[in-house]
């Protein structure tokens, strides 16, 4: 990509900066990444990549490479007063990834920076940004003497960013005073590899997670002020740990302490914030960097069609609609984790020791902790530019929920079908038909191909061979039916990051050319 013809400035390349870039480029959208560091990154940082990562990275053709690299995790173990109080599995995830993947941040971010090359962008290095003007034009960026014109500058520069200082937008929240030791060492015990370990203990918490070649992640409460001592970590292990265990020299140390803000708003005019730019938070449940990850994914699409024109500027303002009640969401999840986890009076250590199995026991409950850790149940219900037409009835994914995949009759899955920078238009055709059903779909199809082209592509998912001259869906079984409780002949529009866009009950083609005036129609 020539640097001239960049019309976004993306600013910061760790994983989230690399996805945004990864994203533009395939949505077809001129762009640079700036980092202010002289290279890669060569520490561990951020580890767990979650399900719904894994199926954007799946999108993104780089989830072979990131599987090949990882180590899986399929459940949980709890510790406390000596005996395991709870365990819990990761299988049961509605996911083609029902796993968490632990990787170091490097790893991922290697992957992620031979994907851009792919896509013919390359980091550019020490370009530390010193300043940023806009107006209702453009955006210009100062590096170091230099004046970078765009379109618009997306901040991923973390938690203390000079774009989102730059945009005067606020960073609202707190720090706790307790500190935690992390760091990455060599074990030698009897526990199975394929969980996470998690000790309650009286005097701090306790995490270990296996990682790729043997490794494993320690994250231990110490106290404030502590540094990363490699002493402190062998008595914390020795004292907390399992028994029987033995460390060698840490490859890697750090320590931190818990902060929890989010930016009020990720876009001031032209410019953007993404991933610790616009949120940090504890990393407890190793949420991070997902949600930036999504992030990424959520504001490239859009900004995509908007640069194709082929949809309204306003189509930007949805992005912070979005995701900033996400990061709401997640900051108090980690929040309650921490506190859960952290508690140190020991009648409430007792308490939580003794009630936590019998929630656990509750399937629901654990279900529903999994989906939210993993971001699988994420959705935007309450967002503006998603909606339905007619009165549904039983089980079936709403309107701004994440797309639920199934197997179709060719031994492909859906997901596979979705895959792709363009909406995905569903029309299903059911068992009852009337008689102008599928003269309706065929206007609709042909709708699409006239107004929409390559912005929307239009699939039959066909139960019974109905003749249908585009592209169908071979759905014999029922299972993509069944999972869309489509029950009667309806339609799904899937918006490119996964999303449902749009649903109708009608084959009437007005509501969706109605729905797709409305959100996508530029001015």
């Amino acid at each position: 990509m020539n640097p001239a013809q960049a019309s976004v400035i993306v600013v910061g390349a760790g994983p989230v900066g690399l996805t945004m870039a990864c994203e533009l480029a395939r949505n077809g959208v001129g762009c640079r990444l700036l980092d202010r560091s002289s290279g890669p990154a060569t520490e561990s940082r951020a580890l767990a990549i979650h399900a719904r990562t894994l199926e954007i990275f799946d999108d993104m053709d780089v989830v072979d490479r990131i599987l090949a690299l990882g180590h899986r995790l399929h459940g949980a173990s709890i510790f406390a007063e000596g005996h395991r109080i709870l365990q819990f599995s990761f299988d049961e995830l509605a996911s083609p990834y029902p796993f968490v993947l632990t990787l170091p941040q490097s790893e991922t971010e290697r992957v992620l920076r031979s994907q851009l090359h792919r896509l013919g962008v390359e980091v550019e290095q020490n370009m530390n940004v010193t300043g940023i003007d806009q107006d209702t034009s453009g955006v210009t960026l100062y590096v170091q003497g230099q004046s970078l014109p765009a379109e618009y500058v997306i901040g991923c520069d973390g938690a203390h960013s000079t774009t989102r200082h730059a945009a005067g937008m606020p960073f609202e929240g707190d720090s706790t005073e307790e500190h935690f030791l992390l760091a990455d060492v060599a074990l030698d015990w009897d526990g199975a590899d394929d969980e996470m370990y998690l000790w309650f203990h009286e005097d701090g918490l306790f995490a270990l997670f296996p990682m790729p070649g043997g490794m494993y992640r320690i994250i231990a409460e110490t106290g404030s002020g502590t540094a990363a001592d490699p002493e402190l970590l062998r008595t914390v292990v020795r004292d907390r740990g399992p028994k029987n265990c033995r460390m060698g020299a840490p490859q890697w140390m750090s320590s931190f302490k818990i902060t929890h803000r989010k930016a009020t708003e990720y876009q001031r005019g032209r410019i953007f914030v993404a991933g610790d730019a616009a949120h940090v938070q504890s990393p407890a449940g190793g949420q991070g960097m997902n949600t930036g990850i999504q992030d990424a994914y959520n504001l490239a699409w859009k900004l995509g069609m908007v640069m194709r024109g082929n949809a309204p500027e306003s189509l930007l303002e949805s992005y912070t609609a979005e995701r900033e009640p996400v990061a709401r969401s997640v900051l108090a999840l980690t929040s309650n984790i921490t506190t859960v986890a952290t508690l140190r009076h020991p009648i409430s250590q007792a308490i939580r020791n003794r009630l936590m199995p019998i929630l656990a026991g509750f399937e629901i409950l654990e279900q529903r902790l999994m989906n939210r850790l993993a971001e699988i149940s994420i959705n935007y219900r309450e967002s503006l530019i998603v909606g339905q037409s007619g009165r549904w009835y039983g089980p079936s994914p709403m309107p701004g929920d994440r797309a639920v995949d199934a197997p179709l009759s060719d031994g492909r899955r859906l997901f596979q079908i979705l895959k792709g920078t363009r909406h995905v238009l569903l029309l299903f055709g059911a068992e009852r038909q009337e008689e102008d059903d599928l003269p309706n779909f065929e206007n609709i199809d042909r709708y699409m191909r006239d107004g929409y082209g390559a912005e929307i592509r239009t699939y039959l998912v066909d139960r019974k061979a109905l003749p249908w001259e585009g592209s169908r869906l071979e759905d014999h079984e029922g299972n993509v039916h069944h999972a869309y409780g489509a029950g009667v002949p309806c339609l799904y529009l899937i918006r490119p990051d996964g999303y449902i866009a749009f649903r109708s009950l009608s084959t009437d083609p007005l509501p969706v050319l109605q729905y797709l005036n409305e959100v996508y129609e530029p001015a």
